[in-house]
């Protein structure tokens, strides 16, 4: 019975912490150059498929699946807009593929089959998905990409918003590094897509992520819905390019036609190819017409304090106020020198890398929150990546969940130790706060001083070591998981994975002062995402090597571990 209660008072408290997943997820695609194009022996290639030409192509972010029904309908909710095709008297339906008939009540909301919120938005035209471009920009705080006037609309190349992909951008992202007809051979499987073979009359569009992704993490790039491109069609160049976006206009915006890409369920797999073009009126849409997002990656390099290493007290002694029994037994602690963040990451630079800005709280400069400790690993990578070092983490999937192995010696970024946490935090003192033995206003941002949100990274002074916010904000993950301390003094200490709920310290804007101490701690599921909770990283200092050379930690349990755990729970 009391194992019961335990699993029901867990459900009980994901089901009211966790916040809202991450709907719409970037892929970071990194720039490269390929053959864009079919070659002339390809079945079902078409003249503009040619000729081929080598490419180039910037760094970039596309969605990893199209833009859903559900993700569109709030656009609708927030503006009222009404699609190119409501204007025009509803929308072309398939009463028996391949005939289409308008009617009047037709849209992205009825179009006359039975649709999912996942299913792919469709019958929108190129302009409906520029403005859903630009609104979801503003949404998020990002600057709008497009600028549209009376019969002109111009591409702000340097806005951070979201847009449409280029053509090019698109194609190489669909190929993800393969030169064959399809991203999974040279032949057409079931697996490659929707499309004629594989899918009922009337040939709706399916759930989207419903076929594998592919290299890239990319899917539904063959079939399902023909998305849209920022370019106008036209023969391609017999000469290599770098970042093409297609022919200058040379009749108004809404006119030129407009590039559509990937296929359509109904059709056959020569027209569901890597290289297939198709084009349509910029204000016109059928059921097969449908977007995914791209945007600009921009880098924001973080700021990094150098830790002198050293010696320290972890931990609280008994009389400090508020104090747990978490924080004992209190022991010396010696940590190597290494580098931490200066400031929480903030949303803009979380959004530069990963393409979305997950947080409750929107603001470029505000910590980034809503974020798993999974997340967060994922982030430390792509910026090594992104940055030309050697990514600190390696993920593995088994039937224990993932697991993480984090390779000490790697000179990317990364977590910190709890204790390196706790050493930095401190800056020198033994206080309760690096403050002092009570709290002040300056200390940080709690309950009784942040008006109920995060506030803005550095307003409240550093600490005597350089670091803002260490008391209050958000709670900062550690790489530790959450383990009791030994009554022993230790060298550069990492927890072992005991449980399934990593560190995070600091305290947060909604928790009390003591909550906010030095020595405090807490813990939660790596996979769950509070709007109170962000972090900082950090980084291994040159010189600097560690033994032994990997740690892992693991997202479940063994069946075992979790038996020896429930045992000791009545003890």
């Amino acid at each position: 019975m009391k194992k019961l209660m335990v699993s029901l008072t867990i459900l009980l408290f994901v089901t009211f912490n966790i916040l809202a997943q991450q709907d719409r997820e970037m892929v970071q695609i990194n720039g490269g150059t390929f053959i864009m194009g079919s070659p002339a022996s390809e079945k079902g290639r078409r003249n503009d498929e040619g000729p081929q030409r080598r490419v180039t192509v910037s760094s970039f972010f596309i969605g990893s699946n199209i833009v859903t029904v559900g993700e569109f309908r709030q656009f609708f909710n927030s503006t009222g807009y009404r699609t190119d095709m409501e204007k025009k008297g509803g929308g072309f339906i398939t009463t028996r593929f391949p005939q289409l008939e308008q009617r009047a009540d037709a849209s992205w909301k009825n179009p006359y089959f039975i649709q999912d919120e996942r299913n792919p938005v469709i019958l929108i035209s190129w302009l409906d998905a520029i403005h859903y471009c630009n609104w979801l920009s503003e949404k998020e705080g990002l600057t709008a990409v497009y600028e549209i006037n009376d019969d002109e609309l111009i591409w702000n190349r340097a806005a951070n918003g979201y847009r449409l992909p280029t053509e090019a951008e698109w194609e190489y992202a669909c190929r993800a590094g393969t030169t064959t007809a399809y991203n999974t051979g040279n032949t057409v499987n079931n697996n490659t897509g929707w499309y004629r073979a594989n899918t009922r009359s009337p040939y709706i569009p399916q759930i989207v992520g419903l076929k594998p992704a592919n290299a890239w993490g990319l899917y539904d790039m063959h079939g399902n819905v023909q998305e849209w491109c920022w370019d106008i069609p036209d023969l391609y160049p017999n000469e290599a390019q770098t970042n093409p976006t297609g022919p200058i206009p040379t009749c108004p915006a809404f006119c030129c036609n407009r590039v559509l890409r990937g296929g359509h369920a109904g059709w056959w797999e020569e027209s569901i190819r890597s290289a297939y073009r198709n084009s349509l009126r910029p204000d016109f849409a059928y059921l097969d017409t449908s977007f995914r997002l791209a945007r600009n990656i921009t880098t924001f390099l973080p700021e990094m304090v150098y830790i002198n290493g050293g010696i320290f007290n972890m931990g609280s002694l008994e009389k400090e106020v508020g104090r747990n029994s978490t924080e004992t037994p209190q022991r010396q602690v010696t940590v190597s020198p290494f580098y931490i963040g200066k400031y929480e990451v903030t949303q803009r630079e979380y959004d530069s890398v990963m393409g979305i800005n997950p947080s409750h709280f929107k603001g470029y400069n505000l910590p980034v929150e809503r974020v798993s400790w999974f997340d967060v690993i994922e982030y430390c990578n792509r910026l090594s990546q992104r940055e030309g070092l050697t990514p600190v983490y390696s993920i593995s999937n088994s039937s224990n969940g993932r697991t993480v192995i984090w390779n000490r010696n790697a000179n990317g970024y990364r977590l910190p130790t709890e204790a390196e946490w706790e050493y930095a935090c401190r800056a020198g003192t033994a206080t309760p706060y690096n403050t002092g033995a009570r709290i002040r206003d300056n200390t940080g941002w709690y309950n009784a001083n942040s008006n109920n949100r995060t506030q803005p990274v550095g307003q409240k002074p550093a600490n005597a070591w350089g670091l803002h916010d260490m008391h209050g904000n958000v709670w900062e993950y550690c790489w530790d998981y959450s383990a009791n301390y030994p009554n022993i003094a230790q060298i550069d200490p990492v927890s072992m994975p005991t449980y399934t709920h990593p560190v995070f310290r600091g305290g947060a804007w909604n928790t009390t002062g003591q909550n906010i101490r030095s020595a405090c701690r807490n813990s939660g599921g790596n996979s769950v995402r509070w709007n109170y909770v962000g972090f900082r990283i950090a980084r291994n200092a040159s010189g600097v090597t560690y033994t032994p050379g990997e740690i892992r930690q693991r997202e479940k349990l063994t069946a075992e571990e979790e038996e020896a755990l429930y045992i000791e729970s009545f003890r």
